[in-house]
């Protein structure tokens, strides 16, 4: 990446900053292009697919719904009060596929979207009035292959996090465990992410992906949730550290409510930016429109495709008599 910041994508790439920012959707299609070329010219296979989330404001951080509400410590009662509302809606036994059909009803989760279609996070990233004085941004994830990939049992127990009493039963069978998984968790190259099984058409059209965010370890002694740094040095030591540090096996680590943030070295990484000046949202808008990237696309729903069809005649006649542009924002 940092050969092609300095070659390639130099007239992109801010310094400053460490990103890259565009004037126009070619731009950023040649910022794509370039990235997926690169990829696929990468003999050793080290990217997995490239995945984009895009955001109306830049000054966002990468975080799901239920820590951007303050919601971690509620989630089990959340999703059993859900459940128990609908239950002929979770008869799936799939944990992902449960809280990512929560995620689609708009209950706080653990799950953060993103699409596999750049263009569709080009639009989310132009789309929001209530952001149009500000930056937008798209965030590509670059995720690498890591020692879990393939491996369903390991990777199964990230996708139920959710189920907290589950996972303190399996980290307390043995020592071992907790290096299994703090191994996925804290090691920078360990992130998750997994297409659901489309439910709506709404999905399908905007290439629905979800990036999983899994709990932290709390060191019990210290009451507080451990650093990245401080589980490098748990993975490296082993059991060894218990019996050193602390007598016995019993481990002093406990999961927690608390989601794990990502440090800036795992962002650094895994990911990168495009950003999106706010001066030219409008007409990164109706360049996607014409190209069929539209709310009445991404948003099928009867409801969306109605409001769709009176915005573009209400706006549409505004923009004619009076300038008003901003209708852009609501087609």
């Amino acid at each position: 990446m940092e050969k092609l910041k300095k070659d390639k994508m130099k007239p992109f790439y801010n310094k400053k900053n460490n990103n890259f920012e565009i004037d126009n959707i070619y731009d950023y299609l040649k910022i794509i292009d370039i990235l997926q070329n690169e990829k696929e010219k990468d003999r050793n296979a080290v990217f997995k697919e490239f995945y984009y989330r895009g955001v109306s404001n830049s000054e966002w951080e990468l975080l799901p719904s239920l820590a951007v509400n303050d919601l971690e410590f509620y989630e089990p009662v959340m999703i059993e009060e859900f459940k128990k509302a609908y239950p002929s809606e979770f008869d799936v036994k799939d944990d992902f596929e449960i809280i990512a059909k929560m995620q689609h009803y708009g209950l706080p989760t653990r799950l953060l979207d993103f699409t596999s279609n750049p263009l569709v996070s080009l639009y989310f990233s132009c789309s929001d009035i209530q952001q149009k004085e500000k930056d937008g941004k798209v965030i590509v994830a670059l995720p690498r292959k890591n020692l879990y990939d393939g491996l369903d049992e390991y990777r199964d127990l990230i996708y139920k996090a959710h189920d907290q009493s589950f996972l303190l039963s399996w980290l307390e069978k043995n020592p071992g465990n907790l290096y299994t998984y703090l191994g996925m968790v804290y090691v920078p190259n360990s992130l998750f992410f997994k297409t659901p099984s489309y439910i709506t058409e709404r999905e399908k059209r905007q290439s629905s992906v979800f990036m999983l965010f899994a709990n932290s370890i709390v060191d019990v002694e210290k009451d507080t949730c451990i650093s990245d740094e401080e589980a490098a040095y748990l993975i490296l030591e082993g059991e060894e550290y218990y019996k050193k540090h602390y007598g016995s096996e019993k481990s002093i680590f406990k999961l927690h409510p608390t989601l794990k943030r990502l440090s800036k070295q795992q962002y650094q990484m895994n990911f990168t930016e495009v950003i999106i000046p706010k001066k030219v949202k409008k007409d990164i808008l109706r360049q996607l429109s014409n190209i069929g990237i539209s709310k009445s696309y991404l948003f099928p729903e009867m409801e969306y495709t109605a409001e769709y069809i009176k915005n573009k005649y209400i706006f549409g006649t505004q923009r004619l008599i009076n300038g008003n542009f901003d209708a852009d924002y609501e087609l």
